[in-house]
């Protein structure tokens, strides 16, 4: 039976990378927690035919050899086999570790919806009755994921990094933005903001997919920077700003996102889509501002933009609400490891 006075060991399937790698670094910094990589290269984005045939066919490439590596490393001392998203790990590799290795438990844990079309991976689909615990961060995944064979499954929310995700010592003009938008491109949010442009509101947009045809017109008062923004800019950029907006990704079904936490935790103003899950983790026109309509945010943006008292105090309920309801991936490391050692008892 594991208990907190012996020492933990987990080993970590995904690149070093990402949100991934923000949960490695908490992991890290957990006493008690002996985490192991076992992989040490980065992320290859492969572009080949076949690597995008086998995605279509949702039978993907294991292009890190995760597999071999799994199946070869000597997993008589490790106690968690933890595996982020998986989509290339077969059945059969759970398997024969699970035969194996009865006493090790094996975890799922991803951001993605992994019971949509667009994820979909038919190794983990069939691998899923093999987990010990699967986490994820869509309510509505629990019933999905069950039905197609997840033991137990637990719901966790999104998070910031106490590393990249802080309030800059002081803002950038470079970043003197009144309202800023990061992330990918969709249809959906370039609409909004146009309609905020053609409104008299400046918007700033920085992210992914920006550089396509629909979004290739020139409108007044929008502005495209087609590259995204990283760690220390990105935390900039939205402290510097008098708004940071965020959307929700219609095809993911989200309720909330990564950029919930970031953008207070980075002491950025958010306006975020009312959801359900949004109203929960920050507090109406306390510690966020919420829209359900273009006409909605509209208002509110002028309103704020001309408030910035209460702008400020908005900003500095946020970040306390951060800290005091545990929105960090230090704490969701702590929140995992008393799972896991239920999982022993």
């Amino acid at each position: 039976e594991k208990t907190m006075d012996k020492e933990m060991n987990i080993l970590f399937v995904h690149p070093l990378e990402g949100n991934a790698y923000e949960l490695y670094k908490a992991f890290e910094r957990k006493k008690n927690i002996n985490i192991i990589p076992l992989l040490k290269e980065k992320l290859k984005l492969e572009n080949n035919l076949i690597t995008k045939i086998r995605h279509k066919i949702r039978l993907h490439k294991d292009s890190f050899d995760i597999n071999n590596k799994l199946l070869s490393y000597n997993l008589d001392n490790i106690d968690i086999v933890f595996i982020v998203k998986g989509n290339e790990v077969y059945p059969d590799t759970l398997k024969k570790i699970s035969k194996k290795f009865p006493s090790i438990k094996l975890i799922n844990w991803s951001l993605d919806d992994m019971s949509g079309w667009h994820t979909k991976s038919l190794f983990f689909h069939y691998g899923l009755k093999y987990y010990d615990l699967v986490y994820t961060t869509k309510t509505y995944n629990i019933s999905r994921l069950k039905k197609i064979g997840a033991k137990k499954i637990k719901y966790i929310t999104q998070a910031y990094s106490n590393d990249i995700h802080k309030k800059p010592q002081k803002t950038s003009k470079l970043f003197e933005y009144d309202v800023l938008f990061i992330g990918r491109a969709e249809k959906e949010r370039f609409e909004t903001m146009k309609f905020l442009a053609n409104n008299g509101i400046n918007v700033n947009i920085y992210g992914t997919g920006w550089e396509k045809k629909p979004y290739k017109h020139q409108i007044n008062n929008l502005f495209i920077h087609k590259h995204p923004l990283f760690n220390e800019n990105y935390a900039l950029a939205i402290a510097s700003s008098k708004i940071t907006l965020t959307f929700l990704s219609k095809i993911n079904e989200d309720l909330h996102t990564s950029r919930s936490f970031e953008i207070p935790a980075c002491g950025g103003f958010m306006i975020a889509e009312r959801t359900s899950e949004h109203t929960t983790l920050f507090e109406e026109n306390k510690e966020a501002v919420y829209f359900s309509s273009n006409n909605e945010l509209l208002e509110k943006i002028n309103y704020y933009l001309n408030n910035e008292i209460v702008r400020k105090e908005i900003i500095n309920n946020a970040l306390k609400r951060s800290k005091s309801s545990g929105y960090s991936y230090d704490d969701m490391a702590d929140k995992l490891v008393i799972d896991f050692q239920e999982l022993y008892v």
